[in-house]
Parts: C-alpha cells; sequence; structure tokens
C-alpha cells in the first residue's frame, strides 16, 4: 500500500506547477490541434488520391513521394537539428547579423546538398531499376527532393522563432488540402488522374508553401534586424549540424527503409498497402510531435542551469501527455480499423494486421517519450548517434530477412521490435549519464 502511495505521489509530481502545467497544455494543444486537423486532411488526401488512380499509379506515386523524402531528410544535413539550437540562441543575444546569415546560407545548403542527392538518385535508380514501379514517376518525385528538404527546414525556422501555428499549418494541413483541391480539379477538368500528374501537382504545392514559409520567417525576423549584413560562422554551424545529420539520418532510414526495401523486393501494390497500413497506425505518433514541439527547446538550457528535476518533471509531462493520447488512438484502430482501411478503398483491408503491429511500436515510442532528443540535446550526441545507427542496421537486416518470408507484415514486425529495443537502450542511457527518469511512469 506504501509503494502504491509513493508511486501516485511522483506521479501527481509531475503536474504540481499548475501555470507551468498550462502554459505546457497550451502549446502542446495547438500543435495537437493542428496535428489532428493534419492527420484528417492527409487521411482524406490519401484517400482520394488512393480512389481517383488505379492501385499500381497510387502506389508509383507512394514510392517516388517515399524515395524523395528520404533523400530530403539527408538533404538538409543536420540542419533542421541544429537550427533549433542557433537561431533562438541568437535572438537571445540579439545577434540580427548571424541570425540571418543562418536563414540564408542554411536555405543556400540545403537545397544544394539535396539537389546533389536528387540527381545521384536518378542516376543510381537508372541502372539498378526498382521492381515494378514506373521510372517517369520516380524520376519526377525524386526532383522534388529540395522542395520537401527546404520546406521541412523552414518548418523548424519558424518553429524556432516561437511561430507554431506558421511552422505546423502550411506542411501539416495546407499541403493535403492544396493536393486535394488540384487533383480533384485535374480529375474534373481532364477525366482521370494518373501517377505522373499527381507527383507533379504535388510538386507545385510545394513550391507554394515554401514561398509562403520564406516570407513569413522574414517577416517574423524582429524590426532591428532588417538591414542587417549577414554573418557566418561556419566552422560552429559545421562543428553540431554534422552528428545532427548523422542522428536524423539513421532516423529517417529507419522510418523510409522498410517502403524502400518492400518497393524492390515486392513491388509498387504492396507498397500502397504498407503506405496506407502506416499512415494508420502514424496516427499514434502525433502526440509524440505535439509536445516535442514544446519540450525539446527547453531541454539543453535547463541541462545547461543544472536544473534537472524541472527537467524530468517536463519530459514526465509530455511523456505521460502523449501516452494517454497514443493510447486512446490505439483502441481506437482495434476497434475501427477495417473501417479505416475500407476509406481507401475495400482492397486495403488486407493491411490491417501490418497496421496494428505497426502501431505497438508507434505505442513503445510513445511510452517512451522523449528520449531521443533528451540525448542529442544534453550533449550526449555521440550516444545518441550510436544508438540510431546500430536500431538502423538492425532494421535494415531485419526487413531484408522478414519481407521473403512474411511480406510486408514481416517489415512491419521487423520496424516494431527495432522500436521496443532502441527505446530500451535510450532509456538506459538516460538514467545512466542524465540521472533522471523520462518515462510517464514512477518506477525506474
Amino acid at each position: 500500500m506504501s509503494q502504491m502511495s509513493t508511486m501516485l505521489e511522483k506521479v501527481m509530481t509531475t503536474l504540481r506547477t499548475p501555470g507551468e502545467t498550462r502554459k505546457f497544455l497550451t502549446g502542446a494543444g495547438s500543435v495537437f490541434i493542428l496535428q489532428i486537423i493534419g492527420v484528417a486532411a492527409a487521411f482524406a488526401m490519401q484517400a482520394f488520391l488512393a480512389r481517383m488512380m488505379t492501385q499500381k499509379a497510387f502506389g508509383d506515386y507512394s514510392f517516388a513521394y517515399n524515395q524523395a523524402r528520404l533523400l530530403a531528410y539527408f538533404g538538409t544535413v543536420g540542419l533542421t537539428l541544429s537550427v533549433l539550437k542557433f537561431i533562438p540562441d541568437y535572438l537571445a543575444s540579439k545577434d540580427w547579423a548571424r541570425l540571418r546569415g543562418t536563414i540564408r546560407a542554411f536555405s543556400i545548403i540545403t537545397v544544394a546538398a539535396s539537389s546533389v542527392l536528387a540527381i545521384a538518385a536518378i542516376i543510381i535508380f537508372a541502372i539498378f531499376p526498382p521492381s515494378d514501379v514506373d521510372q517517369l514517376t520516380l524520376n519526377i518525385g525524386l526532383l522534388l527532393t529540395p522542395l520537401i528538404a527546404l520546406t521541412a527546414l523552414y518548418v523548424e525556422m519558424l518553429r524556432s522563432m516561437g511561430s507554431i501555428v506558421k511552422a505546423y499549418g502550411p506542411l501539416n494541413v495546407g499541403q493535403n488540402v492544396l493536393m486535394i483541391v488540384f487533383a480533384g480539379a485535374f480529375t474534373i477538368v481532364s477525366g482521370g488522374l494518373m501517377n505522373v500528374q499527381a507527383i507533379t501537382l504535388l510538386g507545385l504545392v510545394l513550391l507554394l508553401i515554401a514561398i509562403y514559409q520564406i516570407v513569413m520567417i522574414l517577416r517574423g525576423l524582429p524590426p532591428m534586424s532588417r538591414g542587417v549584413k549577414p554573418a557566418y560562422d561556419i566552422g560552429t554551424w559545421v562543428r553540431v549540424s554534422l552528428p545532427m545529420l548523422l542522428i536524423r539520418g539513421f532516423q529517417v532510414i529507419m522510418e523510409r527503409v522498410d517502403i524502400v526495401v518492400i518497393g524492390f523486393m515486392l513491388g509498387a501494390v504492396e507498397v500502397g498497402i504498407y503506405n496506407v497500413a502506416s499512415r494508420g497506425a502514424n496516427l499514434l505518433s502525433f502526440s509524440l510531435s505535439a509536445v516535442s514541439a514544446i519540450t525539446a527547446p527547453r531541454m539543453s538550457p535547463l541541462y545547461n542551469e543544472g536544473r534537472l528535476e524541472e527537467l524530468e518533471r517536463i519530459v514526465k509531462r509530455a511523456a505521460l501527455f502523449s501516452l494517454a493520447i497514443s493510447g486512446m488512438f490505439f483502441l481506437g484502430l482495434l476497434i475501427f480499423s477495417t473501417f479505416l482501411l475500407s476509406i481507401f478503398g475495400e482492397v486495403y483491408i488486407i493491411g490491417r494486421n501490418t497496421m496494428m503491429i505497426l502501431a505497438v511500436g508507434q505505442l513503445v515510442n510513445a511510452f517512451a517519450g522523449q528520449g531521443g532528443y533528451l540525448l542529442h540535446l544534453t550533449g550526449h550526441q555521440n550516444i545518441s548517434g550510436r544508438i540510431y545507427f546500430v536500431s538502423m542496421v538492425m532494421n535494415i537486416v531485419l526487413n531484408i530477412v522478414l519481407i521473403p518470408i512474411y511480406g510486408y507484415e514481416g517489415a512491419a514486425l521487423g520496424t516494431a521490435f527495432t522500436a521496443i529495443v532502441q527505446n530500451v537502450w535510450i532509456y538506459i542511457e538516460i538514467r545512466r549519464r542524465l540521472g533522471i527518469n523520462p518515462l510517464p511512469l514512477p518506477f525506474g
């Protein structure tokens, strides 16, 4: 009985500061609402495309878009993480020259790096074409890599400036709504929608979003920064961004390797089914994204100031919020999974087991909370990088081994198992190196 009382006392400790909790819930709630709207819009867009296109054409589109997104994450060369450090620092110190230099240099570097990757990928896929995937659709998708990378960078710039709605609204909601409008208009005018047209329309949407984002970034700068000549601290930027690139790269490969291996081993139809299933499982992930948008920028300052109790309280609160929301969505998937998949078309119901396996992995991520951010934003990025590298290799090996045996369900099993191993390892390292318990429960 005394142990139960102690456990309840520890749980309540995470919610004892009403003002702080209210501030956290307000910020996380704003992102959470945007995530809900964004997920609804994404489902509507995916369902619309799946019904307007043939199953093969939708698979081609999904494969091309996923390859471009994979390259785009590498094309940002770690800047989407390091910008969360530099822009808040420059705003706080009123270093307007480096602030403007960061915006300009990071944009140029992102476009240049992602363009090189896109061209290289087009050449590689021409030499080693994937099984049963339309090459023209794939090439057009790969050419969108710089736009995808740039919009991702601008999301983090706006986020680091405190413009949460402007950061998440255009890409989470605007992209999907515009795709529905443009694809619908094209279908009405032409009488149909094919893979090449869909991926081209996506490029137009991304271009409009990128233009909007940079306008919002420039408008959001303090008035005293206008007209200041940009300054460039390349050495510092590279030193911080390079480890972040490796970490983010390992994360992205783990997120996308299943789609890639399925595309090579099985084909476009299976990619489409798996893509829809993963969309459903990803419903569990946006609560984690919502809380990280608020908590991640606070971790480094609290750690540097030695305020570990406050840091622990914040990450526990974030994990508790994330787990509660993700748990509700998990139960919802269990009950309504067949109906949810049928929205995309009857042929996608076969992916139910795949979706639920992936959902288990997402639930583990929600339970583990902010562990990944906590390591690499408190100076332990080398440890974090090691964990993600080993997890990436494990995920690749498991996918290659399991997909030939179990099909796309094998990919889901490999991905979910990797998530469990990775989060256990992160928890052990946090306890060992920071001495805090990041879990939403009091044990540990």
